[in-house]
């Protein structure tokens, strides 16, 4: 007797699965194989259902479903006041809808499966979804340390969290090392937490990586990028599964609300930093050598490739800061033909709406740049989740957008109110308590020429 709850999107790869036929990796297959439940075997299950309906002729319906053993949300985005709220244990029937019940549990739970169902409706790019307007981000994760602040993002109801790397610290070519700091992450009450409240997109930078400033040189770079994919639970056709590199692009809203999500990888293919004598921010030095790159030529190509793609909004996610200064640390500047390269492509391809965001620093800032078509770009700093800077000043900076740096735990926020004929676009950095330290403010006609 098979008690777990399965779907009919399970019965193809589970008739597959006895017909001893590999599933495609070329396709995206939603269901599950549910062959080792009919074995009897003890394997991990979600018991939770995702459903859709819609009605395009006639009634108009946009009804999307979220169950649980215990409860059921439906919730019909075509109709914002039709929404019903079942709890199946003592209702089996559904005769009673709790949708606006005011009861303490009733609320929560509601709250709890909402979250849930946007979540996948995000990830399966449901077109009866809003536009992105609370984007949020931040990196460098000390997992030995407490992490409060995951509490604090998730009360600001983020419909989407971006890991900008230093997810963990690593620091070991000891793969074994490297999972047990994943799964020391992953019990964190709050990290778990987020998880479940908002879709989730990561990239590494160099103590996820797996060794400190390392780059294309690090000599488990592919074992770690299996653990990489296992642990953000990325799905069997990714990017990040088939190649080299955890480089990565989603385009989310409807057409005019378009917010795009470039992914970057600094890590994997990129070339030594030139070594002096050691400043501030450490021993690196702008390089001439034409020959070093920063992201190697498949992710060149395949980033033009993207930004040709129709967005008004794009996020593109750097572990380093790409506009500042070279004062010792690692940044785009210590390669500068690279970083004149992407000026260059964004020309090249005329992408508009084009935002930066960047980790590593363990403090906060806004830099900008004036853009090459015209529009000035932007690079958003967030850092660190956990582990604010010692040294509590920054290097110097000579694109500081804002004169203020933050230097406490902190993560980042990009609110778009698509409601305005012209967008407002908010840039913020928020501390421990969820109050904003550095602020700006755009429209979305400032990210065009």
């Amino acid at each position: 007797k098979v008690t777990q709850t399965v779907s009919n999107l399970d019965w193809f790869p589970t008739l597959l699965s006895m017909a001893g036929v590999a599933l495609p990796k070329e396709i995206t297959i939603r269901g599950r194989d549910f062959t080792p439940l009919l074995k009897g075997e003890s394997v991990p299950w979600n018991d939770d259902l995702y459903a859709e309906y819609s009605m395009h002729h006639g009634a108009q319906t946009q009804m999307r479903g979220y169950r649980t053993p215990g409860w059921k949300l439906m919730q019909d985005f075509a109709s914002p006041g039709r929404a019903e709220l079942y709890d199946l244990t003592s209702d089996p029937h559904e005769r009673n809808n709790l949708i606006a019940s005011r009861n303490a549990q009733h609320v929560r739970i509601r709250a709890t499966l909402a979250a849930k169902m946007h979540k996948r409706m995000v990830q399966l790019k449901d077109p009866a979804l809003k536009p992105l307007s609370r984007i949020m981000f931040g990196s460098c994760i000390k997992q030995d340390k407490p992490m409060p602040i995951f509490k604090t993002i998730q009360s600001k109801q983020p419909e989407m969290f971006i890991f900008l790397g230093d997810n963990i610290y690593a620091d070991t070519a000891d793969m074994k090392v490297m999972k047990a700091k994943y799964d020391k992450l992953a019990a964190d009450p709050g990290f778990s937490g987020l998880l479940e409240t908002c879709p989730i997109l990561a990239t590494w930078d160099d103590h996820d990586y797996g060794e400190n400033d390392a780059g294309a040189s690090y000599s488990k770079r592919l074992e770690s990028q299996r653990i990489f994919a296992d642990f953000w639970k990325l799905p069997r056709q990714a990017a990040a599964r088939q190649r080299p590199g955890v480089y990565d692009a989603h385009v989310y809203g409807p057409k005019g609300q378009r917010t795009q999500v470039i992914l970057l990888d600094t890590r994997y293919f990129r070339g030594p930093l030139k070594r002096g004598e050691k400043r501030v921010g450490g021993p690196y030095y702008p390089t001439t050598d034409a020959t070093i790159t920063m992201l190697g030529e498949d992710q060149w190509k395949w980033l033009e490739q993207q930004l040709r793609v129709p967005a008004e909004i794009r996020i593109i996610a750097t572990s380093i800061q790409y506009i500042a200064e070279s004062a010792g640390q690692e940044t785009w500047s210590n390669i500068p033909l690279e970083r004149a390269r992407l000026l260059k492509l964004i020309k090249q391809t005329k992408a508009n709406g084009i935002l930066m965001i960047s980790g590593d620093r363990h403090w906060a800032e806004i830099a900008s740049l004036p853009g090459p078509t015209g529009y000035p770009l932007y690079d958003i700093t967030s850092s660190s989740l956990n582990q604010p800077h010692g040294r509590g000043t920054p290097t110097i900076n000579q694109y500081r957008d804002v004169p203020e740096t933050y230097h406490q735990v902190n993560f980042g926020t990009i609110l778009v109110d698509w409601q305005q004929s012209d967008p407002t676009i908010q840039l913020q950095i928020l501390d421990l308590e969820g109050q904003p330290r550095i602020q700006k403010q755009l429209k979305l006609s400032n990210l065009r020429p």
